[in-house]
């Protein structure tokens, strides 16, 4: 009986400890990503935070239904390489189709703004992402991005968007360069807080049923 109950604890005991190598990446993913989803209304209005030293997995919604026209319907992000703020129709840029798409993947190392514009550039359409010490890391949709407003014009009467001299997204707009990732692609669903949550209960119930045996091996022994 005694040989039963000490492989069960010994069972146990390697089950606990194999529960952080087997779970690693839960906590480890919910501690280290953001994901950021910005609507393709509020795109070149929208106060855009993310999180210091977190990797950064930006979309784009286009709602169903929508019909992305003109130079505000591309991005590419100056601030970290992808691109030049420039009015250069050659060099890379994404194109926005109706779904999510996804935009790019980063991860800041440092605290300050990250410039992404249109095709066109800055004179045209431009925002910027918000890198900074707190834990906030989503867009809050409707607040203009400051600085933004007296040297890089969003929507004035100079600023080109679906007229005649703004081109379509038709087949002749580039779409991406080597640099740039796929258009649309849906945003993964993480389930970070049910995994812990999981991990947290499993180990539990392991140091529980340790306890148990060990009484029960402790209290035989006594008698």
């Amino acid at each position: 009986m005694k040989r039963k109950i000490l492989s069960a604890v010994i069972v146990f005991t390697i089950v606990l400890s194999l529960v952080p190598t087997v779970f690693p990446s839960f906590a480890a993913e919910a501690e280290t990503e953001q994901t950021i989803v910005t609507e393709y209304s509020d795109l070149w209005e929208a106060d855009i935070s993310v999180q210091v030293g977190k990797t950064v997995k930006w979309y784009v919604n286009v709602p169903e239904g929508t019909n992305p026209k003109g130079c505000r319907a591309t991005i590419k992000i100056p601030g970290l390489g992808w691109g030049t703020d420039s009015h250069n129709k050659e060099e890379g840029h994404l194109t926005l189709a109706e779904g999510n798409n996804f935009v790019y993947e980063f991860t800041p190392d440092k605290t300050g703004d990250i410039l992404f514009t249109c095709w066109m550039g800055s004179g045209c359409h431009s925002n910027y992402i918000h890198v900074t010490e707190g834990d906030e890391a989503a867009a809050d949709i409707g607040e203009a991005a400051p600085g933004t407003d007296e040297t890089t014009p969003d929507t004035d009467e100079n600023a080109p968007d679906t007229d005649e001299n703004a081109p379509d997204t038709d087949e002749n707009a580039p779409r991406t360069d080597e640099n740039a990732p796929a258009d649309v692609e849906t945003p993964p669903q993480t389930g970070d807080i049910d995994n812990i949550i999981i991990l947290f209960i499993v180990q539990s119930a392991s140091v529980i049923v340790l306890f148990v045996m060990l009484t029960r091996v402790r209290k035989k022994h006594v008698n």
